[in-house]
């Protein structure tokens, strides 16, 4: 049964993200804004939904909902349903991934890594698939082709999810209610504020490096978004695949997330030396490497501190400040768009700050311990 379990929420899971990465290219648009702000909303209302439902139901009706606004999409609807279709896809998306992923930690082993890097494997993969099958369609058909795979994808999902309930579902109703106090105890747990940091910077870094693959153009270099992003996913596959991507569990989370952020860092850091060279891959291979450590390690690492009850609310709220952190990169980036650097220079000096908190972590735990 937990294969099963494990099997539909992977297949859920690369779809989603790829799902979610396609709809964040259109930044100059107001849907673009509407959408990210609903996922906002969508993360902590999760958060409190599963709870109470089971996580399967919530999967199912979101699945089957999300199903008919791709079909909307289809129908060329007038702008203003147009943007009612953006918000409620970005509210029911993200109530999808965050379920998703909160429901695979708690199928984890405590402090298993390698695991979770297992899990995550298809996402880039279903990636790598997705794009060359988009570029060899013409551009009038390719958006429409795209929209009907991911209808029938989550119709088909949904409707399957909805037939194995009863077999999948691991509980109907939370015993406890979730209260203010309760809310406030799991927030404030103290390891978690430094998950908080790192999942606001990466959000901030994953706009800078967005925004960098969609406007190549700047560096006057050959390199298409194809190959840039193609390269990043490769990447990331490599790294889930190999013990690259558990090191949290020999290493520890703190250091592992550590090691992400600064090789991050360094991939930024490389890129005035390659402004008009074809080496623009190799920040793309770091970046991929550091995005396939610090993924597993976040994550495994809320099984070490939150108990798997509260490990929904937590996912909810990582997700909130994950497209916080993305807002303000975006928001950045276009008003220094003009200065090619300073985005980027700005990055950097945000990771570095950001390890030093980590760095201060490390030397705590490591003086608690000879104590």
């Amino acid at each position: 049964m937990r294969t099963l379990q494990k099997t539909l929420l992977v297949i859920i899971l690369a779809i989603g993200s790829v799902d979610f990465l396609s709809q964040l290219a259109d930044y100059q648009h107001i849907s673009f804004w509407l959408y990210i702000f609903a996922f906002i909303i969508g993360s902590m209302v999760t958060g409190f939904l599963m709870h109470y439902y089971s996580h399967i139901s919530i999967i199912a009706l979101a699945l089957c909902l999300i199903g008919v606004i791709q079909g909307g999409y289809l129908l060329n609807p007038s702008p203003k349903i147009y943007l009612y279709f953006r918000a409620i896809h970005g509210l029911l998306l993200s109530t999808i991934l965050t379920t998703v992923v909160s429901w695979l930690c708690n199928l984890v082993e405590k402090e298993n890594f390698l695991s979770l890097c297992k899990f995550f494997v298809p996402v880039p993969l279903f990636a790598l698939f997705v794009l060359p099958l988009h570029q060899a369609i013409t551009p009038m058909a390719a958006f429409h082709w795209v929209l009907f795979v991911l209808m029938f994808s989550y119709f088909f999902i949904g409707v399957l999810c909805l037939l194995l309930m009863d077999y999948l579902s691991e509980l109907n109703k939370r015993v406890s209610t979730i209260t203010y106090n309760k809310v406030t105890e799991i927030l404030s747990t103290p390891t978690l504020y430094y998950y908080y940091i790192a999942v606001l910077v990466c959000g901030y870094t994953f706009a800078t490096l967005s925004l960098l693959i969609l406007k190549t153009e700047i560096y006057s270099i050959e390199s298409s978004q194809l190959n840039l992003l193609g390269v990043l996913l490769i990447s990331l596959t490599l790294t889930f695949l190999t013990k690259l991507g558990g090191i949290g569990q020999h290493l520890g989370d703190m250091k592992s997330i550590l090691m992400g952020l600064l090789l991050m860092a360094f991939g930024l850091g490389l890129l005035p030396l390659i402004k008009e060279s074809t080496l623009l891959f190799v920040p793309m291979i770091l970046w991929g490497l550091s995005l396939g450590i610090l993924l597993p390690s976040i994550l495994g690492g809320l099984s070490l501190h939150v108990t798997p009850s509260k490990q929904g609310f937590i996912i909810g709220i990582l997700h909130f400040l994950l497209l916080i952190g993305y807002s303000v990169g975006v928001a950045i980036t276009l008003q220094l768009n003009s200065h090619l650097y300073y985005p980027h220079f700005i990055n950097s000096l945000l990771i570095i700050s950001t390890s030093i908190f980590f760095i201060r972590k490390i030397h705590q735990q490591a003086e608690s311990y000879k104590m």
